[in-house]
C-alpha cells in the first residue's frame, strides 16, 4: 500500500508542474505526519489504560491503597479529637464563667460602688456613675474601661476577666 501511495507521489512528480509538484508531495507528507501522530496517541492511550489496570491489580498497589485509607481515618481521628478537647475546653469556660458570675461578681460590684468618686489610676479623672468602669478581680483596682483596655491594670496584673460596670457583667480577657 505504501509503494502505491509513494507511486502516486512520483507520479503526479512527473506530471505535473515543479510548483505543483512540490505542493501536492507537501500536503502528502503533511497527511502522513497528521496519521503516524495520531496514531502514535491512540497507542499510548492504550498502553497507558493496560498498565493501569495491570497496577491496579499488583499487591504494591493494593497495600498502597490501604495505607492511603489508613491515614486518612487517623487524620479524622485525630481532628474529632481535637474538636472534643475544643468543645471540652469551652464547656470548662462556660462553668468558670458561670461560678464568677455567681461567687465573685457580687463582691467585685461592692468594690466598684465603693470606688465610685475616686480617681483613675492612669487617667487621674473621677470614676463616675455615668462611666463604664472596670475592676481588676487580681488587685481590686478600679480603672475607666477605656484607660484599662488601652493600658490594662496599673499594677501589671495579667487578669483573664474583669468585672463592669454598670453592665453588671464578667468580661474576658483574650491576649494575643
Amino acid at each position: 500500500m505504501n509503494l502505491l501511495i509513494y507511486g502516486e507521489f512520483f507520479f503526479f512528480l512527473m506530471l505535473a508542474t515543479r510548483e505543483e509538484a512540490l505542493m501536492r508531495g507537501t500536503k502528502l507528507l503533511v497527511g502522513s505526519l497528521l496519521f503516524v501522530f495520531a496514531l502514535s496517541i491512540i497507542a499510548f492511550y492504550i498502553l497507558r489504560l493496560t498498565t493501569k489496570s495491570l497496577r491496579e491489580e499488583t499487591a504494591d498497589y493494593q497495600r498502597f491503597l490501604v495505607k492511603t485509607k489508613k491515614d486518612e481515618l487517623i487524620e479524622l481521628a485525630e481532628k474529632k479529637k481535637i474538636e472534643e478537647e475544643q468543645r471540652k475546653t469551652l464547656e470548662e469556660s462556660l462553668k468558670e464563667e458561670e461560678r464568677l458570675s455567681q461567687e465573685i461578681l457580687p463582691h467585685l460590684m461592692e468594690v466598684i460602688e465603693m470606688k465610685i468618686g475616686s480617681d483613675c489610676p492612669h487617667c487621674q479623672t473621677v470614676l463616675s456613675e455615668e462611666t463604664e468602669i472596670t475592676v481588676c478581680p487580681l488587685c481590686e483596682t478600679v480603672h475607666h474601661r477605656v484607660c484599662f483596655d488601652l493600658n490594662g491594670c496599673i499594677n501589671s496584673c495579667k487578669p483573664k476577666y474583669v468585672a463592669e460596670y454598670p453592665s453588671g457583667g464578667i468580661r474576658k480577657i483574650i491576649r494575643y
